[in-house]
């Protein structure tokens, strides 16, 4: 297991339906997908700009993948505070993709990679990567959207956003996730619907 620490067929992730695969224990776990953008009827309203967000993306051989779904990451109007990537022992070029790619390093404070030397099932994956962010430390960052920067006056719990790398989220993937749990105080797994990559019209799962 390496860890490697940064400067600063597929599915398409569009905007979510009711929030698959997120956990709340102070933290919360997001699954990637893609949903019709009228299902939240929220999505005017602003992410709370107290939560700290981290993002868990797991990669095994992602190179044909890879950099729509960083792309996607870094194009979100409420990014995540950092960026744990986790390669499962690919044996393709998606490190060093993950490690070439400006965007996410320009949009996120913290990027990180894990690799680890041999692979592991997926929710193993997990694991080891929720384990390796631990507990963020120090006062929650101000988070700069779209539509300006808003403070963030005091720590809330960490909510972890997990994506695999064969997904794309769309721009406010992130923000109608965590608007939807905030909506939900006693909601401990959300996620959005995922549809085809190709088709969206295609639901792949719930």
């Amino acid at each position: 297991m390496r860890t490697e620490p940064g400067t600063r067929s597929g599915t398409r992730v569009e905007e979510p339906a009711v929030p698959d695969e997120l956990s709340h224990g102070e933290s919360l776990t997001a699954g990637a997908g893609v949903a019709a953008s009228s299902v939240l009827p929220s999505m005017g309203r602003a992410a709370d700009p107290r939560a700290f967000l981290s993002a868990l993306l797991i990669v095994r051989n992602g190179r044909r993948w890879l950099a729509e779904c960083l792309d996607g990451i870094a194009a979100q109007t409420v990014p995540p505070d950092r960026l744990l990537i986790v390669d499962v022992a690919s044996t393709d070029t998606s490190v060093a993709m993950a490690r070439a790619h400006s965007g996410v390093r320009h949009a996120i404070p913290e990027v990180t990679i894990l690799q680890l030397d041999d692979p592991v099932p997926v929710g193993r994956a997990i694991d080891l990567g929720v384990e390796h962010l631990g507990t963020p430390s120090g006062p929650a960052r101000q988070h700069t959207n779209r539509n300006g920067a808003s403070p963030a006056p005091a720590r809330s719990p960490e909510w972890i956003w997990v994506l695999h790398g064969n997904s794309r989220p769309s721009p406010t993937t992130l923000a109608r996730l965590l608007d939807a749990v905030q909506k939900s105080p006693s909601a401990g797994i959300a996620g959005p619907k995922i549809v085809d990559w190709d088709d969206p019209r295609l639901l792949v799962s719930l």
